[in-house]
């Protein structure tokens, strides 16, 4: 399914979260930094642990990558609200990794926050929600 966005602002907001995917997903995960801002802070699904800070977060999207091999990785739907100088995406994902042997299916929710500044825009907090896992082998 192609996402698409009717405005530039919209398109300008997904492309840094396609960015941040396509580094993760490719083993490219320290160019993620590229595209978060400096206080960033990312939270567990639960919201009970939060990583604060671009390094902390991208150290997680590297020790991922370290550990896990993403086989498939795909975005359901998109949306993309904007005010101001603030936006939020959520998406639903579906993904296949191999973690110690096992391969895994899991599903969920990504909700970003982005802040537009410096004439772009970079994400400021994450989270994922609804998450399913199941292992498959």
């Amino acid at each position: 399914m192609a996402i698409s966005f009717e405005t530039e602002q919209e398109r300008e907001v997904w492309g840094v979260i396609n960015a941040i995917n396509e580094a993760w997903v490719n083993d490219r995960a320290e160019q993620v930094a590229l595209h978060l801002h400096p206080d960033c802070v990312m939270t567990s699904p639960d919201f009970d642990q939060y990583l604060r800070g671009k390094q902390a977060v991208v150290d997680s999207y590297i020790a991922y990558t370290k550990m896990a091999r993403t086989l498939a990785f795909g975005i359901a739907n998109a949306s993309v609200d904007i005010f101001g100088d603030m936006a939020m995406v959520n998406t639903t994902f579906v993904m296949t990794y191999q973690l110690e042997g096992k391969t895994y299916q899991s599903s969920g929710r990504d909700i970003w926050t982005l802040k537009h500044a410096n004439n772009r825009w970079y994400g400021i907090w994450r989270s994922l929600a609804d998450m399913q896992e199941e292992a498959s082998g």
